[in-house]
């Protein structure tokens, strides 16, 4: 549910909720967010109707009589957005509520009572650096979608979530992860990725920095066929070079964007040369919030072992402010792979940018082709 809204005089305590009820119409669980703006600002409220439900109900509440509240735009909207809770799942104790069980931590990570979202705990990163992570089987060519439930208190810096393949000596294949946006109430988080070839096992991964607080809960890792992907009209413009550099842009100290005669699917391909220092192209296109974006395609490094290049999913707001991104790490390899990003795009992004990077290496390649951008709200 989203709207816009603001405050109106000294209203007090104001909210707006989404309440889901069984068959005899008693509350089975509810979720609110809470308005404080003075000025109109989009509110979201998203959350997944638990077993049961039969109904559900929309509310906006002030608590005082000295204000209003003013509302515009309202919107609901049902979907089956990021497989939050859906899926076979692959994780052992996601509420922890068996404790840490199944879980490794490092730094301040506690239990708590008081912010769970549902069950008895939460699980709480705090005082720093801090992390939590825990590892899995996995298969080469399965999509993989890492999803959950967070918010934050106080000065939190750096909080990501990411999914990291290996193979079967766990050597690491390469990364996909998201920095959260900052979030006092609880939203879902979404982070997905294609294991790539010899992978035999996976890694998900929650960190903080700062002094402030991270609060997870509900997690889940669950597996699909990279095929079912959400299938739309590509939002890229000449995603398949095929008229050339047209649409993209160098970054960094790049000047020489080149086509390749050589592709897994056609003719043509990207090629960035690689630099001394980070470099490569980017698209950016416009874009809406708190919706989900999926980036594939193909790319190749020919390089010395060890290089890394990435993939950047970046959302801007209106004054052109990256305010999140989805990034996928890899390192080097002769042959053509596949890749796929799933992320949803936070409250007020109004642009996506793809961008495709190397690392400071002077004698690298990255090609890339068929990428492929869409959205479904």
């Amino acid at each position: 549910f989203t709207m816009w809204a603001k405050l109106v005089g000294t209203p007090g305590f104001t909210r707006v909720s989404l309440d889901f009820y069984d068959d005899y119409g008693y509350t089975i669980n509810y979720n609110d967010v809470v308005v404080t703006s003075s000025s109109y600002q989009e509110y979201v409220n998203i959350t997944q109707v638990p077993s049961g439900a039969a109904t559900m109900k929309v509310s906006i509440y002030t608590y005082g009589t000295n204000g209003t509240v003013q509302i515009d735009n309202a919107s609901l909207i049902i979907s089956d957005f990021g497989t939050v809770g859906d899926g076979v799942g692959l994780l052992q104790n996601t509420g922890f509520e068996s404790g840490y069980s199944s879980w490794n931590t490092t730094g301040v990570v506690r239990l708590d009572l008081a912010n769970a979202r549902n069950g008895n705990y939460a699980l709480r990163l705090s005082s720093g650096y801090a992390h939590v992570y825990q590892q899995r089987a996995a298969t080469a060519g399965q999509q993989y979608n890492f999803t959950g439930w967070y918010k934050m208190s106080g000065d939190v810096a750096s909080p990501t979530v990411s999914v990291s393949f290996y193979d079967t000596a766990w050597n690491y294949l390469n990364t996909v992860s998201t920095e959260l946006a900052y979030s006092t109430a609880y939203q879902p988080f979404m982070v997905s990725g294609i294991a790539p070839n010899q992978t035999a096992y996976m890694e998900v991964r929650i960190v903080k920095q700062g002094s402030g607080r991270l609060f997870v809960d509900d997690l889940n890792l669950a597996e699909e066929l990279a095929s079912d992907n959400i299938d739309s009209n590509n939002i890229l413009e000449n995603d398949d070079f095929e008229d050339g550099t047209y649409y993209w842009q160098a970054t960094g100290n790049q000047t020489s964007l080149q086509i390749a005669s050589e592709s897994p699917t056609d003719d043509n391909s990207l090629q960035i040369p690689g630099l001394a220092t980070p470099s490569g192209a980017a698209q950016t296109r416009l874009g809406e919030g708190t919706t989900a974006y999926t980036l594939s395609g193909w790319y190749k490094i020919s390089s010395p072992a060890d290089h890394q290049a990435t993939i950047y999913l970046q959302f801007l707001d209106a004054n052109d402010n990256i305010i999140q991104q989805t990034m996928l790490d890899m390192f080097s390899t002769n042959s053509w792979q596949q890749f796929d990003l799933y992320t949803q795009s936070p409250q007020g992004a109004t642009k996506v940018r793809v961008e495709l990077q190397h690392s400071s290496c002077g004698s690298c390649t990255l090609l890339v082709d068929d990428l492929k951008l869409t959205s479904n709200s």
